[in-house]
This record gives structure tokens, C-alpha cells and sequence, in this order.
């Protein structure tokens, strides 16, 4: 098994080497294995040579000693015998030789001097072996010494034996001489093979191994353009003229792949730059659409023209909407859409979510619940505001898809490891007409729908679970659909929510709610507007704010105008006739950097709503961005960032409200409700009037409740009051009695008794205003 091992450990070995080694071992194995077997042979032959020889010399020289020490024998003259043998000293080799008698008796002796008696001795023991044979002619070969026996006499009398002891010195000295050729031969064969194999290699592994350079080259450098040498028209050089005609195909690939790439690029450009000036170009006349119709709402009007005027702004919010979904998507491809960072109430979010869809849901007889796992922490930090719209999407289609069924929400703890990144699921889950598995595969692409044929039921860009399927990856997490048709539907996602902090969810909460707060301003501002519409617009809602407004149609004119007269702040459109906006913003800074008067702010009044276009008014010197069409809180909110208002409170009036009620004006905010006009259905029953009419019905016993609760300090169920009629209030624009819950579940939670009655009673107040305020509603 060792042997298995080694043997496979050796031909592995050799597979990974170089193929100049490979070559080389070969062509030297070769060679020496040849000259072994040559050069063996050889030896073997000239061994058997010598050894017939050496055994020829000795029986001729025994044949001749035995005739003459045949007279010897037969006159039996050992002296004459034994100095015959002694002429044998001018043999050197010959280091014996005994004359026996046919009884096998010594008769005469020779023994050389060089050699010990001992050894001379030892030739008695082969002839007891009968190694020897006395009488007979033998021969015996021993590792020093060669033997031999010879009869005296005829074939018919033999009188003796002659025997004859040899060294083989002689023999020994051939065999070296033979050795010292065959390492002569073999040292000339390596010496010959590597050559052979230098000369191989040069011809064979040397281009292999050099088109193995070129293509590492290529590999690491990622540069086609370079080529193998062709050094020759065999089958290497064949291979290297295939290898050069595949990386010029390969180039001209790259170069056409480079091209294409090129092309749609400047194509996505052009596309970008199509749909910025898109968005502007319908931006434009929808911020005369929109703002005409808010001022149209504040004028006297009878009930039908408000309701005229109600559909032209909720018509206009609903294409405001489909344009933000397209620019949302054109940001995503664009990988410029970013997620806001914050604290705040998961569980509330959740809640309000659920109730923007309870009239809807009512009107379709579908069951509309929700499920939040307790240890989902109350607290988290993310973007509330794109994780409303991924959950209102998803709420929406599953309604859309239901009638009289069943819709749920349901958030679970997520299966991440990491706690600290705090991973959640949400499921929508319906019993509605469901989707087939190979809609399943194309629902999150862009433009893509369950029904796309002409006779569809219902409408939609198929662009809302493509721009959620990029907002969920943007928070880290994947979304998917489990559905069978007519079995209804599982959508889910997950996304990363690490735990927030409830005084910072609190504070951003407050902040969010501050951003409506508005006030009357004394300054005088200028507006650059070369459309109409927008400048009636403009003007009506600045006017409304206290402002002294100056309006002119080109960037040359604004300039002019700064010339002439100090101003508090200047709107500038960037797209305008003569002069655009971004020029006549560098001549201003010019001349203030000229005259060093003091900065004024100028803030860019357009429609392009791209990413880069903030940045771009912002280059060339502009303060800040505000997007048509924008509303009144829009615009109020950049008002209070760049002057002093003379006076901070609730100014939002509801539409319909008498000019001379101004309770309803600090109570309530009209423009919560009218967004809900966005999932308005068409022929379905007015949504505003529904949620009015449940908030209504159902807030008088909570407000009953929570007296009840604060006279008893039941603060337990005091502070869950409150957060539930701070919900429900704010859903319907109620902000000053949302503001008010919030406190009181503060004090709720904290156990705060110090100003429980007062808090209560601005309570009860605050309800009944909310309460006066939107009666309106209710009006069919």
C-alpha cells in the first residue's frame, strides 16, 4: 500500500511539472536506460570472453605441464616433478599447482610465495566438496581464486593429476576496465540527451512555454491587444496562430462591447435628461394646476364649485404622484436614491398605515387587521417615510386584488444573527385573486404587471413593487410573493431596523409637526417666473403670507430688479427666456462680490427635481431648492428658514370654513385629508367623508375614557388612550389634538400628576374644536 502511495505521489508530481522538465527527464531516462541495456550487454558478452579465455590459458598451460610430469609419475621422481612445477614462478597468476597420484595423493608441490598457507590450504576443502574432481578435468571459479584439474597420463592409464590455482586479478582487472567504459559511455549518453533535450526544448517547449507567458500577460493586464510570436508552421505554430485569431476576435468584441457600453450610457443620459426635462415640463403647468386650486379653495364658493375644485386638486395630487413614482425609479436606476436616518415610533407608523386603508377597506367588505409580535421594539431608527410607502403599496395592491375577503399586516422578528442591526419581516398576507407562478418571476420589474392586457380590471404603472423591491434592498434586506391563483396572496419583506430611542423619536415627531407650523412675514421678495400661471400662483400664496412681492419674466429683468431695489429674498426659475435662472444667479453674486454688499438668498424655483439639479443651483450660487409644484407648506417651511416671521401658529384653514371661523384655523390642517385623495377610487364613495365620519363616531367615548382614566390616575390605561386618539387624529389633520395626546402619553407613561387636569381639559377643548372643524365633511 506504501508502495501504491508513493508511486501515485511520484506520477502526480511529475504531471505538474513544467513541460521543458518533462521533456528533459524523458529524453535523459531514455538515453541512459538505452546505454544501460547496450552497455550491459556489452559486459555480460565480454565477461563470458574473458572467462573463456582465462579458461583456455590455464588448460592449455595444465595440458602441457601434465605431458612433462608424465616421466615423473611413471619413474615416481617427485624432486624432477616438483622443479618442473617450479618453472610455474614466471607466472605470477599462478599461485599454486600439486601433482597427486591416481590414489589421490600429493606427489609434488608448487606454492608461490604471495600466497598465505591457509589459503593454500583451502583447495583441500573444494576437493572434498568435489568442487574438484581428481582424476577428471574440472574447473571451478571462486571469488579470488580460479581452479582447474588435469589428468596425466592417457584416457586408458591415468597416472595422476596436475592441479592448478590462479588468482583472478587479471580477470578482476578486466571487469573494472569494462566498468570504467560503461560509465565512460553512460556520462557521454547524459551528456548527449541533454543536449538532445536543450535542442527539443528550444524547438518544442520553449513556444509552448512562451505562449503560456503571453497568456498570463493577458490574464493579469487584461490586455488584449498583445500576440504570441509564431516562431514556426507546426502544430505549435498552428495553435498560436489559432490563440492570435481568438484575442483579435476577443478585442474586436471589447472594442464593440466598449461602443455599445458608450452608447448607453450617453443613451441613459440622454434618457435622464429626457426625463428631467419632463418632469420640469409638466411640473410646471402642475404647479399652476395645484396652487390655482388652493387658492381657488380659499375663496368663497359654493358647495358644487368646491367640489369642482376638490377634483381638480386631487386629479392634480394623483399625477404629482405618478410623476414621483417615475422619478423615484429613474433615482434608483440612477443609484442616486438616498434612505433618511431617524427615530421613530414603529408601532404608531404601523398604526397610522393600518387606518389610512380602514374606509377602503370597509367599502370592499374586506377584514382589515394588523399583528405586531411583542418583542418587535417600539422604537426603531430608519426612514419612516420610505417605509410607509413600501407598506402603503403593498396594503394597496392587496385591496385592489380582495373583495370581501381578508387583508393582514403582520411583523415578526427577522432571522438575522445580528441583534444589534435588528432585522424585521413584514408580511401582507390576502385572500385575494392571487398571482400564477410565472407572473411571480416579472411583478418586481419595472413596468411589469399581473394582467397587462387591454381589458385589465385594474390600472397602475406596474412601477410601485419595483421601486419597493429597490427601497427594501437600499435597507438591506430581499422581498418576495408566495402565491397560488384565486388563493390569494403572501407578499414579504425584511429590512434592517436597529432600536431606537424614544426621546429622540419624540423630538424628530416634534420636529416633523413644527415644519407645519406657519406664520406672516414683513419682507419683500422677488420672483424670476416666466410662466403665468405660476407667477398668479406665486404671488397668491407670498401675498397670503404677508410678503411685498415683485414679479418679473427672465433672468435679465431679476438682475435689473436687484440692481434697483434691496430685497429679503429672491425665487429664482432656472429655466427662463433672454437670461435662465442660473446665469442671472452668477451676475448677482458677481455684483454683490463687486460692491461687497451683503448676500442675499436666492432660492431656485424649479421643476427639476433630479438629485443633481440641487446640487447644480447650489454650484452657481444659489441658497437653497424648492421643487414645483410645491404647496403652501412648502413654502412656507422655506420661508421660515430664510426670514424672521412676524408671528408663529396654526394658520392651515380648511377649504370650506367660513373666513370669519378662525378656531377651526389653529385646529386643524385641511391638506392631511385632501392627500388621501391619492386612493381615492373612482365611483367608490368619497374616502375623506368615510374617515371623518369613523373618527367622529368613535373619538367621543376614547376623549370620555381618557377624563375617566386621569381623574382615577390610571395611567396605564391614561397613556394607551392617548397614544390611540393621537393616532387617529392626526390621520384626519387634527394636529393640535394629536400635539396634545402626545403629551398627555408622555405624562401617562411618566406618571406626571403636576398638570394631568389642565392637560385634560386642553384636551376636551381640542376635540371639540377638531370636532366643529370637520363637520364640513359630512356634508354629502
Amino acid at each position: 500500500m506504501r508502495n501504491y502511495v508513493s508511486g501515485a505521489l511520484a506520477v502526480t508530481s511529475f504531471r505538474h511539472l513544467s513541460i521543458h522538465k518533462k521533456l528533459t527527464i524523458i529524453i535523459v531516462a531514455s538515453c541512459l536506460l538505452v546505454s544501460l541495456v547496450v552497455s550491459g550487454f556489452f559486459i555480460v558478452s565480454e565477461m563470458v570472453s574473458v572467462r573463456q579465455a582465462v579458461h583456455q590459458d590455464l588448460s592449455g598451460l595444465a595440458r602441457v605441464m601434465s605431458i612433462n610430469l608424465q616421466a615423473s609419475l611413471e619413474f615416481i621422481d617427485p624432486e624432477t616433478a616438483t622443479e618442473l612445477l617450479a618453472s610455474l614462478s614466471a607466472r605470477p597468476h599462478i599461485m599454486q599447482a600439486i601433482v597427486f597420484t591416481k590414489d589421490n595423493k600429493p606427489f609434488a608441490r608448487y606454492r608461490s610465495a604471495a600466497i598465505p598457507a591457509a589459503e593454500a590450504e583451502a583447495v583441500s576443502q573444494e576437493i572434498a566438496n568435489q568442487h574438484l574432481l581428481l582424476g577428471q578435468a574440472s574447473y571451478h571459479v571462486e571469488k579470488e581464486t580460479i581452479d582447474i584439474t588435469v589428468p596425466i597420463g592417457t584416457a586408458d592409464a591415468v597416472l595422476g593429476t596436475l592441479l592448478l590455482q590462479s588468482d583472478t586479478r587479471a580477470f578482476q582487472a578486466i571487469i573494472l576496465r569494462l566498468l570504467f567504459v560503461l560509465g565512460g559511455i553512460l556520462a557521454a549518453t547524459l551528456l548527449l540527451a541533454l543536449y538532445l533535450s536543450h535542442i527539443i526544448n528550444k524547438s518544442i517547449s520553449n513556444p509552448v512555454l512562451a505562449l503560456a507567458a503571453t497568456m498570463e500577460s493577458i490574464c493579469q493586464e487584461d490586455n488584449y491587444s498583445i500576440r504570441a510570436q509564431e516562431t514556426s508552421r507546426d502544430e505549435i505554430g498552428v495553435l498560436v496562430k489559432g490563440i492570435n485569431s481568438m484575442l483579435d476576435n476577443l478585442e474586436r468584441r471589447d472594442e464593440q462591447l466598449v461602443e455599445a457600453k458608450r452608447e448607453a450610457e450617453n443613451a441613459n443620459k440622454a434618457k435622464s435628461r429626457f426625463l428631467a426635462q419632463m418632469s420640469h415640463e409638466i411640473r410646471t403647468p402642475m404647479n399652476g394646476v395645484l396652487g390655482i386650486a388652493t387658492l381657488l379653495l380659499k375663496t368663497p364658493l359654493d358647495e358644487k364649485q368646491r367640489d369642482f375644485a376638490r377634483t381638480i386638486y386631487r386629479s392634480g395630487e394623483s399625477l404629482l404622484t405618478l410623476i414621483n413614482d417615475i422619478l423615484d425609479f429613474s433615482k434608483i436606476e440612477a443609484g442616486k436614491l438616498e434612505l433618511e436616518t431617524a427615530h421613530f415610533n414603529l408601532r404608531e407608523l404601523i398604526e397610522e398605515t393600518i387606518a389610512l386603508f380602514a374606509n377602503r377597506a370597509s367599502e370592499h367588505n374586506v377584514r382589515l387587521s394588523c399583528f405586531v409580535q411583542a418583542t418587535i421594539p417600539a422604537y426603531v431608527i430608519g426612514d419612516p417615510g420610505r417605509l410607509r410607502q413600501i407598506l402603503m403599496n403593498l396594503l394597496g395592491n392587496a385591496l385592489k386584488f380582495t373583495q370581501d375577503g381578508d387583508v393582514s399586516l403582520s411583523v415578526f422578528p427577522g432571522e438575522s444573527r445580528d441583534e444589534k442591526r435588528g432585522m424585521l419581516r413584514f408580511e401582507v398576507s390576502d385572500s385575494g385573486i392571487g398571482i400564477s407562478p410565472e407572473k411571480q418571476q416579472v411583478i418586481f420589474s419595472a413596468f411589469s404587471q399581473a394582467d397587462s392586457s387591454t381589458t385589465r380590471k385594474f390600472g397602475g404603472t406596474g412601477l410601485g413593487l419595483a421601486i419597493c423591491h429597490h427601497l427594501v434592498e437600499l435597507m438591506g434586506g430581499e422581498i418576495a410573493v408566495e402565491s397560488q391563483e384565486n388563493e390569494g396572496a403572501v407578499f414579504w419583506f425584511t429590512a434592517f431596523f436597529p432600536k431606537g430611542n424614544a426621546e429622540q423619536a419624540v423630538s424628530f415627531t416634534r420636529d416633523r409637526s413644527a415644519q407645519t407650523e406657519v406664520g406672516q412675514f414683513s419682507a419683500t421678495v422677488l420672483v424670476a417666473e416666466d410662466n403665468v400661471t405660476n407667477q398668479i400662483v406665486a404671488r397668491g400664496m407670498l401675498e397670503q403670507s404677508g410678503l411685498k412681492v415683485d414679479m418679473v419674466d427672465n433672468g435679465q429683468d431679476a438682475v435689473a430688479a436687484y440692481e434697483k431695489n434691496l430685497y429679503d429674498l429672491i425665487f429664482m426659475d432656472c429655466q427662463m427666456p433672454i437670461m435662465d435662472g442660473y446665469e442671472a444667479t452668477r451676475t448677482i453674486r458677481a455684483l454683490e462680490e463687486k460692491s461687497g454688499v451683503p448676500r442675499t438668498p436666492i432660492l431656485a424655483l424649479t421643476a427639476h427635481a433630479m438629485k443633481g439639479d440641487r446640487q447644480h443651483c447650489l454650484a452657481v450660487g444659489m441658497d437653497d431648492h424648492l421643487t414645483k409644484p410645491f404647496t403652501e407648506q412648502q413654502l412656507y417651511t422655506v420661508l421660515q428658514t430664510w426670514l424672521e416671521s412676524d408671528r408663529v401658529e396654526l394658520t392651515k384653514q380648511h377649504p370650506a370654513r367660513p373666513a370669519e371661523d378662525m378656531r377651526d384655523a389653529v385646529i386643524l390642517d385641511s391638506t392631511v385629508l385632501d392627500s388621501y385623495r391619492s386612493i381615492q377610487q373612482a365611483g367608490e364613495p368619497d374616502i375623506i367623508r368615510k374617515l371623518v365620519a369613523i373618527f367622529l363616531e368613535h373619538s367621543p367615548l376614547v376623549v370620555r375614557e381618557m377624563s375617566e382614566a386621569s381623574a382615577a390616575k390610571d395611567f396605564e390605561r391614561l397613556w394607551k388612550l392617548a397614544h390611540s386618539l393621537k393616532s387617529s387624529s392626526a390621520s384626519v389633520g387634527a394636529l393640535e389634538l394629536s400635539r396634545l395626546c402626545e403629551k398627555m402619553e408622555i405624562m401617562g407613561r411618566s406618571g406626571q400628576t403636576a398638570e394631568l387636569p389642565a392637560m385634560t381639559a386642553a384636551v376636551q377643548q381640542a376635540f371639540s374644536l377638531a370636532s366643529d372643524a370637520l363637520q364640513p365633511f359630512l356634508v354629502e
